[in-house]
């Protein structure tokens, strides 16, 4: 019913009544889990760090996997993008879900980006562009930026015209309009950057 703070309560309560390992497995892991949905990202990485798996019983597999995805998430939410990016490439191994591959993809390239490694982020993106399973568009124009910033502009232009012609009705149309726009004039092609700046 989405009511985590009393879900904690009696979580916090069966914790007290250890009756076997799996349980207190699940236990813990539900606690942090509504800390991570309480966006409470500290506690959650706490208790997901704190969980203790037990390797003899497989049917926790799926929460293991779980928790690496939120516990990258949490560690994304509080701008450490280093652990961030080890949690998420750790979940990337184990990935089965396509919703969830593609959001990791774009959760590394943006983990990579904030922490300025560029020449991975571009990848990621890239990575991300090839699943195309959701937002795209956005993929393609953080990969732009990123090749951009690594000096590889012939790239970055085949995909901002990419952007132009492929996603007309994308928020980021106009970001690659301006900046093929930037591009032409930067490099003395002005007839090139009027005709971007116009449209």
């Amino acid at each position: 019913q989405k009511n985590f703070k009393e879900a904690i309560a009696y979580f916090t309560h069966a914790n007290e009544y250890s009756i076997n390992e799996t349980y207190s497995y699940l236990s813990n892991f539900w606690m942090a889990d509504c800390y991570f949905r309480l966006g409470n990202y500290e506690q959650a990485i706490d208790g997901y760090n704190g969980l203790l798996f037990l390797s003899k019983d497989n049917h926790l597999m799926d929460y293991e996997d779980l928790k690496k995805y939120n516990l990258a998430y949490s560690y994304f939410q509080i701008q450490d993008y280093m652990n961030a990016v080890k949690w998420f490439r750790s979940y990337e191994k184990v990935a089965s879900d396509s919703m969830k591959i593609n959001d990791t993809y774009l959760r590394i390239a943006d983990g990579y980006f904030m922490s300025g490694d560029f020449s991975l982020s571009a990848k990621y993106y890239e990575k991300a562009v090839g699943f195309n399973f959701f937002d795209t568009d956005y993929a393609l124009y953080q990969n732009s930026v990123s090749l951009g910033l690594i000096g590889k502009n012939n790239l970055k232009v085949k995909i901002l015209k990419r952007i132009v012609v492929d996603f007309s009705n994308s928020s980021y149309y106009d970001n690659a309009l301006y900046d093929l726009a930037k591009y032409y004039t930067n490099i003395s092609s002005y007839d090139l950057a009027n005709k971007y700046y116009d449209d």
